[in-house]
């Protein structure tokens, strides 16, 4: 693979470590500010598990919930 910005061999434009770094200029979902995405937000609340809905937890996997109900029953 070939970067389109800088034409090395090895990396996409993506990961470029010459690109300069892109700026959301969008509109957050959480606050409805521009400038930041709704990962970044200084007003979104804790991390809640969508599977055990504990503060903390980040397992929103459809496979760690398959993991877990399949292991419950060994």
């Amino acid at each position: 693979m070939k970067c389109r910005h800088c034409d090395q061999e090895g990396h996409v434009i993506r990961d470029c470590p010459t690109a300069p770094p892109r700026e959301f200029t969008g509109e957050c979902r959480i606050c409805n500010k521009e400038g930041h995405m709704a990962k970044d937000c200084p007003e979104k609340g804790p991390s809640v598990c969508r599977n055990c809905q504990e503060e903390g937890e980040k397992s929103s996997n459809q496979y760690d919930l398959i993991y877990q109900t399949t292991n419950a029953f060994v």
